[in-house]
């Protein structure tokens, strides 16, 4: 089953499959192509003189590096071996040729991640901006897509806390925090959380569904169930 939700997802953006040049290798096409370090990390570790060694937790999607492929905003599409998804600066870590770790980040439309097993795909992000996000960038994962898109931010704040009361150190941490949105009909909307009342504030609610819903007793309480209840209604004839 979740094979089969991945690979509905890429259909909302084939129309950029079909399109620019297709880069092989070592991020040729790519934007901000410098060395991951103390001259390639975000303003705010800048300022506060750190590095991401500095920072407990984590700002990436996933720890292990997978294939990608990315989506360009010129229509360029850019194959790499490995790559990272950091949400905290908004960018793509990648290893060239060379075994040296690079960033991207501006120009990137969609970022569609795979399985290093097989071709499955494992994750679809696109840009996400505009007023609902505060005029800022996030690469949202699509959790579901068609006429009604699921997306999923995870917004990264760099925080201080302290370490130790006695010797009054400080450490730095990686805060998540989740956000969800619903697509319909191009209009992007938040929902504050994720139920029943909350899903039907953004998306249009028909007598039937009411049926399928307790059909599938599904209670629209968690990713699971809502992605489950859109990939219904996304279906042609429901």
């Amino acid at each position: 089953m979740r094979h089969k939700i991945i690979s509905s997802l890429i259909g909302g953006l084939g129309i950029l499959i079909t399109t620019g040049l297709y880069a092989q290798g070592n991020g040729a096409g790519l934007n901000n192509n410098n060395v991951v370090g103390w001259n390639n990390v975000p303003t705010s570790l800048v300022n506060e003189k750190i590095s991401y060694s500095d920072v407990k937790g984590n700002c990436f999607w996933k720890d292990e590096w997978l294939p990608v492929k990315i989506f360009m905003n010129n229509g360029t599409i850019v194959k790499l071996p490995k790559a990272k998804l950091n949400f905290y600066a908004n960018s793509v870590h990648y290893l060239n040729d060379k075994g040296n770790e690079l960033a991207a980040q501006g120009g990137i439309k969609a970022v569609v991640f795979y399985s290093p097993f097989d071709t499955a795909r494992v994750g679809v992000f696109k840009l996400l901006s505009g007023s609902v996000t505060e005029g800022r960038e996030y690469f949202a994962q699509v959790l579901a897509d068609g006429n009604i898109s699921f997306l999923k931010v995870i917004q990264i704040k760099l925080a201080k806390q302290e370490a130790d009361p006695m010797l009054k150190t400080i450490e730095w941490i990686f805060e998540p925090k989740e956000l969800y949105f619903i697509q319909d009909k191009g209009a992007l909307q938040e929902l504050k959380s994720l139920n029943k009342k909350h899903l039907f504030s953004a998306v249009e609610y028909r007598s039937q569904d009411e049926g399928w819903l307790k059909m599938q007793k599904n209670n629209l309480r968690n990713e699971r169930d809502i992605i489950s209840f859109l990939i219904y209604r996304n279906t042609p004839g429901n």
